[in-house]
């Protein structure tokens, strides 16, 4: 009898460990169908573009048939739209958007007297045709994607310089065909800038400076030296006038006898060049910082232009070229990079500036905080915004603000990481705002990093010092940790001092940052400055004591099935769980801080690496508990409890923040985006007797559906008296008793494009020389 009772109970045990695993997995599954937070978000909003600007990096001059002085113009926007106009007057003749661009760095006029250009993304050669005023498309050129100049021969060719191979390609405008000329430099990324004569194409190289001279003829190649060849950087423009080259790298202008290969001069100077003066051949103009400067080619001088009005200081100019204009006179035409455009006559010394009739684009969204009520955005080339939460407006737009790559806050006080050179701007909202470019002002520069630094991504703070992480300049390896205080002076003046740690992980850079207790977690991506290929084949993690200011531990996390080699590790951030809890692409995980062990992970997308190796993922704790992410460069919700997932919007997103009270912010594009939390109720809180003449202000909250309170402003209800001869409403929103009696009041609030009613409360009035006994 016993051995039949365990023959059954062993059956009963194999069946129920057989059915288990099944029955497990049925309940995961049900679990993961379960879990949903969009019920307690509204639809998102389209707050609109929040950076726009008229800025264009590249301009060119030409004219029609009919001796119409035109000007043509590229603004970056999404997408970028090209335009021609009357250079003259400004009045817009044609407008276009160009497909799938952002940007425009490449336009010339041809010798056929239409206008060239190709963007930045897909390697597409355009026309704009003057005489019938329509623009078409050639075709795509067969070097690459990424185009940074075009120049036009004297016969009917078109040569273009393109990223990432340093190739140059050739477009014969007669037989309508491209031809690959190859790498100009084998190795190297950049074939940046481009001059042309008849016999020869000059490409300025880089991540390695250099020029090369190529023979239209024979193909043959050669170096032609300059002071940096050799040396990182990239040669951005190229010009020959009079037997010289005019080559072009950061703020230096290189003078190099073409013939001789001899170097003549070095010039401090800023973006272009003018073509030789038609008053004096042997004049060419240039522009530094506010002021204008001639340099004699024949007698190798420099001479400040006098008593003509200060130049758009920040700004570099991207177009010169001499007019004939319509009343005879002859001028130098020029257009900075908002399009700001100016004539100057040489003999006169008459200076005056104009504006073209085109439209501020919506620039890209490369950078996005919501801190303490503001929202700010950073647009991609230029362009800054606030976007004010209680009053549901954008309150502050600065157009020529620089390349935001990170924002964090210090204190309250608002850091922005800036590209190029990783300079950091502070500003405090709580102080009017006026900025500054080169100084300390609000918005203003109060760190320069150097150290070959470029990109400030990634920011985190803590025990009153902000982490910033940084990627190198272009063609180097290597980023930094800088570990930045403020202090304040006697006088309030705030200074910042820094210490800035390089190749914390060896010829890596930062990717994320979390900081607690003293230590600061890091992660970092294998990849470089732009134009670099990577050294190291793996990121890591890295652990930094402040105090000691030394790295006290490097390693690759351990993840199950996590096999392939790690490019990207980041962003971080501590849980309540007080886990370190870490992404690396599509992969989340959670780490015990003092042992290193990974306790928990899963990946919730294919961790392919086949977006930006540059701009880490976010992490972000909402007030519900659950961690809100960009993981897989998807904008996704995850239980930290059991890793279930719910990717919130179908769209990609590169960034998103949370509001204080659990709303997500998010770009597409040149947009922003808003999913608000549901409003539960709106609670009316206000004392139910009131004394006449003596003004009392409401409390109105809206209770939300994740806990969260939020408190309302004026503008974002209206209040309802029921008996307006005993209370009235004043113009700052307070009741004002006006004789004694009673009244009810209720508020209606406007969220969210829904209207809410609050509960009821009944007030009574009483005399003031009486009052309540």
């Amino acid at each position: 009898m016993k051995f039949k009772i365990s023959i059954i109970v062993t059956l009963l045990i194999m069946v129920i460990t057989t059915v288990m695993p099944f029955a497990s997995s049925q309940a995961v599954n049900a679990k993961e169908q379960r879990f949903s937070v969009k019920d307690q978000f509204e639809e998102p909003v389209d707050l609109g573009e929040a950076v726009k600007s008229p800025l264009s990096q590249v301009a060119a001059y030409g004219q029609n048939s009919k001796g119409e002085n035109l000007q043509y113009i590229a603004v970056t926007g999404t997408p970028a739209v090209f335009y021609a106009v009357n250079a003259e007057t400004g009045e817009r003749k044609f407008s276009q958007q160009i497909p799938h661009s952002d940007v425009i760095w490449a336009m010339t006029v041809g010798s056929d007297n239409n206008v060239y250009f190709a963007s930045t993304m897909n390697g597409i050669l355009y026309r704009y045709l003057p005489d019938e005023n329509r623009m078409e498309t050639i075709g795509k050129n067969p070097s690459d994607d990424f185009v940074w100049d075009l120049k036009s021969s004297t016969d009917g060719k078109i040569y273009g310089a393109t990223y990432d191979e340093s190739k140059v390609f050739e477009y014969d405008i007669e037989s309508n065909s491209f031809k690959d000329l190859g790498p100009m430099k084998e190795g190297q990324k950049y074939a940046r800038g481009l001059g042309v004569t008849d016999k020869y194409v000059y490409t300025g190289i880089g991540t390695i400076s250099g020029v090369v001279r190529y023979d239209r003829s024979t193909g043959e190649k050669k170096d032609i030296p300059i002071p940096t060849s050799g040396k990182s950087g990239t040669i951005s423009e190229i010009a020959i006038y009079d037997g010289k080259l005019f080559v072009h790298g950061a703020s230096q202008l290189f003078v190099i006898d073409e013939a001789t290969e001899e170097h003549i001069r070095t010039i401090s100077f800023q973006s272009k060049i003018s073509s030789p003066s038609p008053y004096n051949p042997d004049l060419i103009y240039y522009k530094l910082q506010d002021q204008l400067f001639s340099y004699n080619i024949a007698t190798d001088t420099i001479d400040k232009v006098e008593n003509i009005p200060s130049l758009p200081g920040s700004t570099a100019v991207k177009a010169h070229n001499w007019l004939t204009l319509s009343t005879g006179e002859t001028v130098l035409a020029g257009m900075t990079a908002f399009t700001d455009s100016f004539f100057f006559n040489p003999e006169t010394k008459e200076y005056s500036v104009h504006f073209p009739d085109v439209d501020a684009q919506g620039a890209t969204i490369n950078a996005l905080a919501a801190i303490n009520g503001k929202v700010y955005s950073g647009g991609y080339q230029r362009g800054l915004s606030i976007y004010d939460e209680k009053q549901q407006a954008y309150t502050y737009t600065n157009f020529s603000f620089h390349q935001t790559e990170g924002i964090n806050q210090l204190d309250g006080k608002v850091y922005f990481g800036t590209y190029t050179g990783a300079k950091m701007y502070r500003y405090d909202p709580k102080l009017p705002i006026e900025y500054d470019e080169y100084g300390k002002a609000n918005p203003g520069l109060y760190l320069d990093i150097e150290s070959d630094q470029d990109r400030p991504f990634a920011m985190t703070s803590g025990d009153g010092k902000l982490f910033i992480g940084t990627f190198p300049g272009n063609g180097k390896h290597g980023g930094a940790l800088t570990i930045l205080e403020e202090t304040a002076g006697e006088n309030g003046e705030i200074t910042v001092e820094s210490q800035t740690y390089r190749n914390i992980v060896e010829n890596q850079s930062i990717f994320g940052l979390a900081y607690k207790d003293g230590k600061v977690f890091g992660g970092t991506s294998i990849y470089g400055g732009f134009g670099s290929n990577p050294v190291e084949t793996e990121a890591k993690m890295f652990v930094f004591d402040v105090e000691k200011g030394e790295k006290i531990a490097e390693f690759k996390p351990d993840i199950p099935g996590l096999d392939s080699p790690t490019l990207t590790i980041g962003d971080f951030s501590f849980g309540p769980d007080g886990l370190l809890w870490g992404l690396i692409e599509g992969t989340i995980f959670a780490m015990n801080p003092e042992t290193y062990e990974v306790v928990k992970s899963k990946e919730i997308y294919d961790t392919a690496y086949n977006s930006s190796k540059l701009r880490p993922y976010y992490l972000k704790w909402g007030p519900d508990g659950n961690l809100y992410t960009t993981l897989g460069r998807k904008l996704t919700v995850v239980n930290p409890e059991t890793l279930e997932s719910e990717q919130l919007v179908e769209d990609s997103v590169q960034l998103m923040d949370l509001s204080e009270d659990g709303s997500i912010y998010y770009a597409i594009g040149s947009h922003l985006y808003k999913m608000s939390v549901k409003v539960k109720q709106i609670e009316l809180q206000l004392e139910n007797k009131l004394i006449t003449g003596l003004p009392v202000k409401p409390t109105v909250t809206a209770k939300l559906v994740n806990g969260e309170s939020v408190v309302l402003s004026d503008n974002q209800y209206t209040i309802s008296v029921s008996n307006p001869d005993v209370l009235e409403i004043n113009s700052d929103s307070q009741l004002i008793g006006i004789k004694p009696g009673t009244s009810t009041v209720t508020i209606k609030a406007e969220l969210n494009n829904k209207t809410y009613s609050s509960n009821e409360v009944r007030v009574t009035v009483a005399n003031g020389n009486r009052g309540f006994h």
